[in-house]
């Protein structure tokens, strides 16, 4: 998989029933651009949905696709339908824990990511490439 810089936020957003509060162990693993508040996103998923709507956490990232991507993969098992995911308080606390785990890799990675992205624009001297 192609790691690209972009950053950009993961949310955990959980739904809770609006008559009695009781909340559900749904959670959807999104994301949302940098230039995107993730209130934004929980406006979205609010409208026409009879449950409300809440984030249970959330982080900025540098490589929003990538992390996003691994979290589905790494938390198969709990998929419910397409990013919704029923995950219980210690399986929600170790898919937080993950995506902060690979998004400090990846931080760490930066400038040789950028370094190798960058490289991709250079023309090569040899007429065959």
């Amino acid at each position: 998989m192609a790691v690209t810089l972009k950053s950009g936020f993961i949310y955990f957003l959980g739904e809770k029933d609006a008559l009695t509060g009781e909340t559900t162990e749904y959670v959807k693993i999104g994301q949302t651009g940098s230039d995107r508040e993730v209130s934004d996103r929980i406006d979205e998923h609010q409208t026409g949905n009879p449950r409300v709507v809440f984030d249970r956490g959330s982080f900025q990232v540098v490589s929003v696709d990538t992390v996003e991507t691994h979290l589905h993969h790494a938390f198969a098992e709990y998929r419910v339908l397409g990013e919704w995911f029923c995950l219980g308080t210690g399986p929600l606390k170790a898919a937080m824990e993950e995506g902060s785990r690979l998004n400090a890799l990846l931080e760490e990675a930066r400038t040789a990511l950028a370094t190798e992205a960058e490289s991709k624009d250079v023309e090569s001297c040899d007429p065959e490439y």
